[in-house]
């Protein structure tokens, strides 16, 4: 009765109040089978829980058989624990209730997260000092190419399936905004069919103050 006069009045604060009083007078299951039944208030909760209290969230969805929203209530604690172990847990977790769901996208998507951070874990071992956990698939392959580390950043492309294409382009502007002119060079004749165009070579030499070598590239674009 309480809770249709709450909704009735059209008070989202006022239907707030009575969920939590409900929440707090009856058992967890009988709650939940209560608010189930009105959409309105339903939403409400879920609204309620993803602010201010994602385990009890997490615990809806488990009830519901909702097994892809459950596991995305890890995808943001993976990122709020302090250790990255404790982050590569809460991944796995979503991939456990993704592979539930047979949501195939989300748990390659989730499985491809955990392989970046492992791999990131051995190149910081690898590279005392250099930072590459947290980062993007494309910032810890323009990390590699900053520091020389050619052979490891072709390797990254094929673990990654990066494209020829995206792969020059983030090559060929990370050279030129080190300077790495000589290995810029090395690099616009390392294939008989470029996946990007001299013009690129040119801009991104312009766009880092060295004419000279915008120059050489565009004598190319017309050649």
């Amino acid at each position: 009765m309480a809770l249709s006069k709450a909704i009735l009045s059209g008070n989202s604060d006022l239907v707030y109040d009575v969920i939590l009083h409900l929440k707090q007078k009856l058992g967890a299951a009988e709650f939940l089978m209560r608010i189930r039944n009105n959409r309105e208030v339903f939403a409400l909760f879920v609204k309620y829980c993803k602010q201010l209290n994602p385990k009890m969230l997490r615990d809806l969805f488990f009830q519901e058989d909702w097994h892809s929203e459950e596991a995305f209530t890890f995808i943001p604690e993976s990122y709020e624990v302090l250790s990255i172990a404790e982050q590569i847990t809460a991944l796995q977790n979503a991939v456990e209730r993704f592979d539930h769901a047979k949501d195939e996208f989300n748990k390659k998507v989730t499985e491809d997260q955990i392989k970046l951070i492992r791999h990131q874990i051995k190149l910081e071992e690898k590279f005392p000092g250099r930072k590459f956990i947290g980062l993007t698939v494309r910032k810890t392959l323009e990390n590699l190419l900053r520091d020389g580390s050619f052979k490891l950043a072709d390797e990254f492309k094929k673990d990654y399936q990066i494209s020829d294409r995206q792969f020059w382009f983030v090559k060929v502007d990370t050279l030129a905004a080190t300077a790495q002119w000589e290995e810029l060079e090395k690099f616009s004749k390392s294939s008989r069919k470029p996946a990007v165009g001299f013009e690129h070579f040119a801009a991104a030499a312009a766009k880092n103050g060295n004419r000279a070598e915008a120059q050489k590239y565009l004598l190319k674009v017309s050649a």
